[in-house]
């Protein structure tokens, strides 16, 4: 807890002095204007104004357990109280450069009279937010906005220091902020109150996803949030920051796999190779991976057949659909007896009983043919 809280204070201090500014955290004597006037200097910090100075209460359930001192306790070395549920510890996940982040695990659910209370409350306070997820202990903000971005979450996440501080994770000035980013809103220390998704810019305005607490997940204006996450009553401080995507370098197996391994992180993995198949005549085709080198010149078609029903059947390779051929089908006969037999295609294996083709002969024999001669 304390190790993030001293991370995002270094941040601010190095921005400060390089700006030219005292850092404000030595100063105490400071009221939230001048704090204020600090921060809007900052390279890194924004200050967005609410309009929506509104709370959703004391059962909000908002608090993340990282920084805040209310609604977080030490049962144990097993388990954590937030929110006035207990949470085990002694989870982790892995950041996109593949260091262990601390996370934990809800051991009890909300209630349904708790989800009706949020719900009517969200209803009433903030009437403009989209509500996509229902109120949940299973996940929060920090986890949905930096590891898993999905409904089903399994893991809490109190410090974000682990996802700052990964190689991929890169900060954006305010004026560069754009869709996929993600917002941190902090307080006058520096500590994180709360994550969202970029998910639209338009003008001034920029719209957000994020899980609030154990309660919602939602879409909303990224001042249009409880008190809670403000740094004051009306003021968020944010700061901007972009994960970058691993970076692959790929080596072939020589058997349709490959390796791919991040050249910025640690991260790697083996899978089949994304093969594709041109096309050269004479039923054959080159196979080559899209991605890493593997390669086969001159291969043959693999073909299955698919009956037509009608006599016919088509050619279809395997490795290439949408190359096919219309053929005559070749039948073996096995006699039924009584007239019949059953044909069947030794290529497609299309089966059909039909009726013999007789050809008659004389014998002679009035005990067979009556008077035929």
């Amino acid at each position: 807890m304390k190790n993030t809280c001293k991370l995002f204070v270094v941040v601010l201090l190095v921005v400060c002095l390089l700006s030219g500014v005292s850092a404000f955290a030595t100063e105490k004597n400071k009221d939230s204007g001048e704090i204020l006037d600090d921060l809007a200097v900052e390279a890194l910090v924004e200050v967005v104004i609410s309009e929506n100075n509104r709370s959703l209460g004391p059962n909000a359930f908002l608090n993340n357990g990282a920084q805040a001192d209310e609604g977080v306790s030490i049962l144990s070395d097993q388990y954590e109280i937030i929110n006035g549920y207990r949470y085990q510890k002694g989870h982790c996940v892995k950041t996109r450069g593949q260091v262990n982040a601390p996370a934990l695990k809800a051991c009890e659910v909300l209630s349904e009279d708790v989800i009706s209370g949020i719900y009517d409350s969200m209803h009433e306070d903030f009437p403009n937010v989209i509500i996509l997820g229902e109120p949940t202990t299973s996940y929060n903000c920090h986890s949905y906005a930096w590891y898993n971005s999905t409904i089903y979450n399994d893991y809490w996440i109190a410090s974000i220091e682990s996802f700052v501080n990964d190689v991929h994770t890169v900060p954006v000035e305010p004026e560069g902020k754009t869709v996929g980013n993600i917002a941190v809103y902090i307080n006058a220390n520096g500590a994180p109150l709360h994550s969202a998704i970029i998910i639209d810019t338009n003008g001034d305005q920029v719209i957000c996803e994020s899980k609030w607490g154990a309660g919602v997940l939602c879409q909303h204006e990224i001042g249009d949030v409880p008190e809670e996450y403000m740094a004051t009553n009306t003021q968020c401080w944010i700061l901007y920051y972009d994960l970058t995507p691993h970076d692959y370098g790929y080596l072939s197996h020589g058997n349709a796999t490959h390796t791919k391994t991040c050249t910025i992180c640690p991260y790697s993995e083996t899978e089949s190779c994304n093969l594709t198949y041109p096309y050269i005549g004479d039923s054959m085709h080159n196979i080559f991976c899209t991605e890493c080198d593997y390669g086969i010149s001159g291969a043959y078609c693999a073909y299955s057949y698919q009956a037509d029903a009608n006599g016919t059947h088509k050619k279809i390779c395997t490795l290439r659909d949408h190359y096919q051929v219309t053929e005559n089908c070749t039948y073996q006969y096995v006699s039924n007896g009584y007239g019949s037999h059953t044909r069947t295609c030794t290529v497609c294996d299309e089966s059909t009983t039909v009726g013999c083709d007789l050809v008659y002969t004389s014998c002679r024999s009035k005990s067979s043919h009556g008077n035929m001669r």
